[in-house]
């Protein structure tokens, strides 16, 4: 091996340890476990459903309580709340959702202090209005994929609140209106 090669082989060796030091330290270290994580976590986001049954299927699991706490993410929220808003007049889809998410919370033994009352409101309100940007002709299943490929994110929600408004107890027990950006109509 040449001088050359020697240098190279040391300093590609030098870096790949800085590397796994730094990612080790950092917690970024690709360990088998956080690599399932993250693949569980595209596969949530990147769902679409394929047919209405599957979206009737999701709402039948939410309104039983047969679906695992851990399993209604945030994409299954916005699902039941497209289904809803479909079926129902805004106000009965906001009893309908929070009498479900209190049945919900119930069933699975659920600290009832979680549930949010302004997160609730908030979210049924922006799936409304995305629903309304879309064309009446639109089947459910293309609806559905489309809001929720458009609000996928439930961090969404922290462009339009802040954390002090958002987990006070107010918000919790009754609607706030968003205090950094509001929900155009």
């Amino acid at each position: 091996m040449c001088e050359a090669d020697r240098i190279i082989r040391s300093a590609s060796l030098f870096i790949s340890f800085r590397l796994l030091s730094w990612r080790t330290l950092r917690g970024n270290y690709d360990v088998p476990a956080k690599r399932q994580r993250r693949k569980e976590i595209r596969r949530r986001i990147m769902t679409t459903y394929k047919n209405d049954s599957e979206i009737e299927a999701v709402v039948r699991e939410f309104e039983s309580c047969t679906t695992p706490a851990p399993d209604f993410t945030h994409e299954r929220h916005v699902t039941v709340a497209i289904w809803y808003l479909e079926k129902h007049p805004f106000t009965v889809a906001l009893k309908k959702m929070r009498d479900g998410l209190f049945r919900f919370i119930k069933h699975h033994h659920v600290d009832p202090g979680k549930y949010n009352e302004t997160i609730t409101v908030f979210w049924l309100k922006l799936t409304d209005q995305t629903l309304k940007q879309l064309s009446p002709e639109l089947p459910l299943i293309n609806k559905t994929n489309q809001v929720i490929a458009q609000l996928a994110h439930a961090k969404l929600i922290r462009d339009y609140y802040s954390d002090a408004v958002l987990w006070s107890a107010e918000a919790k027990q009754g609607w706030i209106e968003p205090d950094l950006k509001q929900i155009t109509k």
